[in-house]
């Protein structure tokens, strides 16, 4: 088990994403690397969808961070889900 502490930087806290992610075994990275493109995706047209990111962050992060719901791991679901391209 791998802790991510809730008063972390954001440029720490993203560093630590992407070794944590380059860690993961290859099949589970390619998923989770196709659906932040396609949340990328859903945000780029929010105008249209009324889709923020704080509303794929309510979404999806109870499946992405363990704790779901403390201040960190709010931050650390939108880092993985709005910064993707960042972390791969």
């Amino acid at each position: 088990v791998i802790v991510l502490s809730a008063k972390t930087d954001y440029v720490a806290r993203t560093t630590q994403l992407r070794q944590l992610i380059q860690a993961i075994p290859r099949e589970n990275k390619a998923v989770l690397k196709r659906l932040c493109g396609l949340w990328k995706k859903l945000l780029a047209n929010s105008d249209e969808n009324q889709l923020l990111l704080e509303d794929l962050v309510d979404a999806f992060g109870p499946g992405l961070v363990k704790h779901f719901g403390s201040q960190g791991s709010l931050e650390i679901a939108k880092i993985i889900i709005g910064r993707s391209d960042e972390l791969f």
